[in-house]
């Protein structure tokens, strides 16, 4: 459980150099995810487990699930990658390009 993690980091750090500077966009997603896996396994590697510390509630209608900053970097930089992606096909499908 714990080489996950460090398979994905290490499988992002030698991709990322394929990203030339007119994709700066994707590599900030991508460090993002990466810089969330990283904060996400250094917690379980200290402690065998992911401290979630943030924790909302609305009375007693509504729990949402705790989760940490990792947690969030790891959503956005994926929510960041996905909209990336969108645009990039609707762009292809402008300029006529198909896959």
């Amino acid at each position: 459980m714990l080489s996950i993690p460090l398979g994905v980091i290490t499988f992002i750090t030698f991709n990322v150099r394929r990203i030339s500077d007119q994709e700066r966009m994707k590599l900030i997603a991508v460090s993002a995810i990466a810089g969330g896996a990283l904060g996400n396994w250094t917690s379980r590697l200290e402690h065998g487990f992911v401290i979630d510390f943030l924790d909302f509630h609305f009375k007693r209608y509504f729990t949402y699930p705790a989760f940490n900053i990792s947690d969030c970097a790891i959503v956005i930089g994926a929510l960041l990658m996905g909209v990336l992606i969108i645009r990039d096909e609707g762009q292809k499908k402008i300029a006529g390009v198909h896959p």
